[in-house]
């Protein structure tokens, strides 16, 4: 610089280090976020890229801090729990300073409960007879299935449609495409027994006669 009087000094240099953007994605621990009547789920915001490791941190849902303070040392990831619905950001005070939100944003709803029908494809009560059976079966889409008898699994019956030969109580827990599970209310099968027949001789009545003779 230079005065009044044309005198000049240069200042002690120095190095100004200006902070990166924080760049990552938004993802949850143990699958989706919210189904009705779930308490809670945790959101995360992992960094990808180098840049300033972060100082502090706030959570926002819907414009208003949700959670905040310092930033797990040594970490990429940072995470939180979350009970109710909104637009969830992330803002970020890194080491230089430097501030601003994380790119982009996590909108969390709340996905409601499948309630799977079973549908029989004839009566539930039949006779016993080889093959007779009833099939069991759920409409509407999901991602997947799992049937119960007496509320025993069923080993392998992992499909939209089970055939029921035996006696008992079904029911059905299903996977909404959201991610949210549910169960069905129970479909009874009843097989009855089929009867057995013998015969024999009358009492008293020889079972060999001759020829042109006969027996009750």
């Amino acid at each position: 610089v230079t005065d009044a009087n044309g005198c000049w000094a240069e200042s002690p240099k120095f190095k100004i280090v200006g902070g990166q953007p924080i760049k990552g994605t938004f993802g949850y621990e143990g699958g989706i976020p919210l189904c009705e009547g779930s308490l809670s789920s945790i959101m995360t915001f992992v960094i990808t890229g180098n840049g300033v490791q972060p100082g502090y941190y706030a959570w926002y849902k819907d414009g208003v801090i949700y959670k905040d303070g310092q930033w797990p040392p040594n970490t990429n990831k940072i995470s939180t729990v979350i009970t109710e619905p909104g637009r969830y950001r992330l803002w970020v005070e890194n080491f230089n300073g430097c501030t601003g939100f994380a790119e982009g944003f996590l909108d969390v709803v709340v996905y409601p409960i499948p309630e799977p029908e079973i549908v029989q494809s004839g009566p539930g009560e039949f006779c016993g007879y080889a093959g007779a059976g009833v099939t069991l079966s759920v409409p509407g889409s999901f991602s997947s299935y799992q049937w119960y008898k007496d509320g025993v699994l069923i080993t392998g019956a992992t499909g939209a449609t089970y055939f029921a030969t035996t006696s008992g109580k079904y029911t059905v827990q299903v996977k909404s495409n959201n991610g949210c599970t549910g169960g069905s209310a129970e479909s009874t099968v009843i097989v009855n027994p089929v009867p057995v027949v013998s015969i024999a001789p009358a009492t008293g009545q020889s079972p060999t006669f001759c020829s042109g003779g006969s027996v009750d």
